[in-house]
């Protein structure tokens, strides 16, 4: 990650072959395309494909047959006989058998960890666009809030000459433009903080990207209004209607629910071997023996001996196992059922809020219009002019934040469901294969 840049060898080949949507080269680095170097540079994919990597090596042990084994014992007695050999010497193998179908149980159980592994590559993959999309949410806010803010200062600078005119003809006190200097010195604040974090914002989108620093005078990425995600809930009004729209894609999209169901079938399986463990597995022990001249056919068979209470104990483990994660998937429905429902609430009374504002400020434009045709007519002075333009800065700031606001607020709603439609109507595929995950 210090160095990774998408001039890096293999990105272009799997932004093309996975990706192609994207485009090479990368002209647009929107919520897509970071997404596309996220999955390929980010450190935790590469964890979540190395843990797929390892439930694929495990599957191979688990379907391994038990191996063969082979003994010799060579012994020689100490009194002597011309007439018997005072040597004895046995061969013996041993073939191991596996009873009850409990090789074919193991790889029933290695298939599901295999599907819980390429599971949580998709839940990672997906962490890490939604975290990029919320910081394109910040980014858009910051820059929409410091172009704001930089034209309140100019009116805030022509406004306090004008006071220092007015000062020195005597028309006001000291008192007046201090009052002035001081709004003054806060929006040039709040511009500095504003700019700060926009940096550390654009410095945070490298980072969750999966790129280094040094990519971050070299990439461009792309802004965006935020009334245009905004215009299109129309797309989508069908989800958005009810708590209970979202709750039903959430239950059928989410992948810790597939990945629960995924780990109670595994339990299943776990709880299948161990009955099939009742019945022990068989050795047959054929072997030679040539003893003090003798030649002897020997053929054993060894088996262990479960007793009906440990049995009983083991099952009752592997059905307390199942039973767990059976409570573990209604759980997780609960906590799926509860985020959509307040995704869906924090969304209306966002929305509600936003259209108040709009309901506001709708007559500001025409008001300014009116205003400057007024102060150009020298109906009313230059400083009631640029007093009514802070006012009006000051109130589209409002603007800004509950946009933003609501942004978030469909964003949550995107996580709960875990499926683009906000910033990009695509970007990931329905099912994240461990291919689509670069090694």
């Amino acid at each position: 990650m210090l160095d990774a840049s998408p001039e890096q060898t293999g990105f272009k080949e799997y932004v093309t072959s996975q990706m192609p949507a994207v485009g090479w080269p990368v002209k647009r680095w929107d919520i897509n395309s970071l997404t596309a170097a996220a999955i390929f540079f980010h450190p935790s994919l590469k964890v979540v494909k190395s843990n797929y990597d390892v439930a694929i090596a495990d599957l191979m042990v688990a379907g391994l047959k038990p191996q063969p084994g082979f003994n010799a014992l060579v012994s020689r007695s100490n009194k002597t006989s011309d007439e018997v050999d005072p040597s004895s010497n046995v061969v013996g193998f041993s073939i191991p058998i596996v009873t009850a179908g409990k090789t074919e149980i193991a790889q029933e159980i290695a298939k599901h960890q295999v599907n819980v592994a390429e599971i949580q590559i998709g839940e990672a993959a997906w962490g890490l666009r939604n975290q990029l999309s919320l910081d394109l949410i910040d980014r858009a806010e910051k820059q929409a809030m410091i172009a704001n803010i930089v034209k309140l200062k100019n009116v805030q600078t022509a406004l306090l000459d004008a006071y220092r005119k007015r000062l020195q003809a005597g028309m006001i006190g000291k008192s007046e433009i201090l009052t002035i200097q001081l709004q003054y010195d806060q929006t040039a604040s709040q511009l500095q903080q504003m700019q700060s974090s926009l940096a550390l914002i654009e410095q945070k989108v490298m980072h969750d990207a999966g790129l280094s620093d040094e990519q971050q005078s070299k990439i461009n990425i792309q802004s965006f209004d935020m009334d245009e995600p905004l215009r299109k809930t129309n797309q989508y009004k069908s989800l958005l209607k009810s708590a209970a729209s979202i709750r039903k894609e959430a239950l059928i999209n989410r992948m810790d629910i597939q990945r629960s169901l995924a780990m109670y079938a595994q339990a299943e399986s776990k709880l299948k071997l161990q009955i099939a463990k009742q019945y022990p597995n068989v050795s047959i022990d054929p072997g030679i023996e040539f003893s003090f001249g003798d030649f002897i056919w020997m053929l054993g068979i060894n088996s262990l001996i479960s007793t009906a209470s440990y049995n009983d104990t083991m099952r009752k483990q592997a059905e307390q196992i199942r039973e767990n994660e059976a409570a573990k998937f209604y759980a997780l429905q609960y906590q799926v059922i509860t985020l959509s429902e307040q995704s869906y609430k924090k969304y209306i009374q966002s929305a509600q809020i936003l259209i108040q504002t709009i309901h506001d400020t709708q007559d500001q434009p025409k008001r300014m219009q009116l205003l400057e045709r007024q102060w150009k007519a020298g109906l009313i002075d230059k400083v009631e002019w640029l007093q009514s333009q802070v006012q009006f800065y000051i109130n589209d700031q409002r603007l800004i934040m509950q946009k933003s606001a609501v942004l978030r607020a469909l964003l949550d709603i995107e996580n709960a469901i875990q499926k683009p439609f906000l910033l990009a109507d695509q970007g990931l595929p329905n099912q994240i294969t461990p291919k689509f995950v670069t090694p």
